[in-house]
């Protein structure tokens, strides 16, 4: 592979992952503040047929989806 065309790959890998990290840092507030207000006690009354559950972990695709 040409050199020119691997560091350009490797920038907009660096670009992107920074981006992704920028993103995290803007929405994590956001979530923290909705999961605060939700309401366990009541989950299974709130929760209806063709709701899309997520389950948060440390994990790096809880992270992707979470900034999705």
């Amino acid at each position: 592979m040409n050199k020119t065309i691997r560091n350009s790959i490797i920038i907009l890998i660096v670009i992107f992952g920074a981006v992704l990290v920028l993103m995290q840092k803007m929405i994590d507030p956001l979530m923290g503040e909705e999961a605060s207000d939700f309401d366990n006690a009541n989950l299974f009354e709130q929760i209806k047929d063709g709701d899309i559950i997520f389950q948060t972990s440390k994990s790096s695709q809880s992270k992707a989806i979470q900034i999705a």
